[in-house]
């Protein structure tokens, strides 16, 4: 799931699909920043180390971006079939919202861009710049290692 933008994608676009391997480049289908998105988190090691490999492509769009007149405003949540990835990042703090299920008597956790039920007392808003990671059952949340800090 991503919901958000690549700022100036149309500007890089081609830039950035010149990064990918072959291999990648040719499961490309689509035109959007999300799939591209995804195919370099994979690029960059998302499968054995998905923090880094966030990390790793936040740093390649802010090296290829032309302007700030369109920020980055990126959340996202990724599953390896067993467990849940997820993450908000913008360059201006205005990222699209991200909620995780607070823990019930249950120990299924929930990841969803808005309150599924509609009672935000039943939910935690994720801050920005967080990696939460959901692995067998325990949610865990670290801070992401940023090239540029934020104002």
């Amino acid at each position: 799931m991503h919901n958000g933008q690549i700022g100036n994608f149309h500007l890089i676009r081609r830039q950035l699909e010149a990064s990918l391997s072959d291999e990648l480049y040719d499961v490309r289908r689509g035109t959007t920043d999300s799939e591209l998105l995804f195919l370099l988190l994979l690029q960059n090691g998302l499968v054995t180390q998905p923090k880094q490999a966030i990390e790793r492509v936040f740093s390649i769009l802010e090296n290829v971006q032309l302007s700030t007149n369109q920020p980055n405003r990126l959340t996202c949540v990724l599953s390896d079939g067993a467990n849940l990835y997820a993450f908000r990042h913008s360059c201006d703090r205005k990222s699209p919202t991200l909620y995780l299920s607070k823990q019930s008597n249950t120990t299924q956790q929930v990841i969803a861009s808005e309150p599924l039920d509609g009672n935000v007392q039943n939910w935690i808003a994720m801050p920005e710049d967080q990696f939460i990671f959901v692995l067998n059952g325990k949610t865990k949340m670290e801070p992401f290692k940023l090239s540029k800090q934020l104002s």
